[in-house]
């Protein structure tokens, strides 16, 4: 029965990316009305495509291979905090069991003090109507847009998508 909701939400997510989203001042964007751009836009960086086998938490990810991904210049609330579980499972039904696309950040390092790698992580869909055109969102400026972390610069601001955090942290 769990699975059938998580059907539901991703194909409620294709389904809206594909079709547009909503941007009327004042609506609050569902988890479903993320901001999806096409995949040949421009995007900036090489990007890996990989199958997100576990989440961990609301910024790490566990990849096929062992690897494990921290999301770039976000912080989400840790164990045991107000916000984890709506994070995590904020990112457990968008991507767990799915691939998603990693892309480094040139003026970050590769990986941090525990092995993980530092990466932007992209959802991707395609058109209902139209099977070649390719959708990305990236899902660490939404987790800032959906509020379940801050646009996070300890550790370096983004090179590639500094005006999307600003962005998505001031809305």
């Amino acid at each position: 029965m769990k699975t059938a909701g998580i059907l539901v939400t991703v194909a409620a997510f294709i389904v809206v990316t594909a079709g547009g989203c909503s941007e009327e001042p004042g609506v609050e964007p569902s988890a479903a009305q993320m901001r999806a751009i096409p995949a040949d836009s421009g995007a900036i960086g090489t990007r890996t495509s990989v199958k997100c086998v576990r989440v961990i938490d609301g910024d790490t990810i566990e990849i096929e291979g062992g690897d494990r991904v921290r999301f770039l210049c976000v912080d989400t609330p840790e164990s045991g905090h107000d916000g984890f579980e709506d994070a995590k499972q904020f990112l457990i039904d968008l991507i767990e069991g799915r691939t998603v696309e990693l892309e480094p950040d040139p003026e970050h390092d590769d990986k941090d003090q525990y092995g993980r790698l530092l990466r932007y992580v992209h959802l991707l869909s395609w058109d209902t109507t139209d099977p070649d055109k390719r959708y990305t969102t990236n899902l660490n400026v939404e987790l800032v847009r959906q509020s379940y972390s801050r646009y996070e610069t300890r550790w370096g601001s983004s090179s590639l998508y500094e005006n999307e955090f600003r962005e998505a942290q001031h809305r």
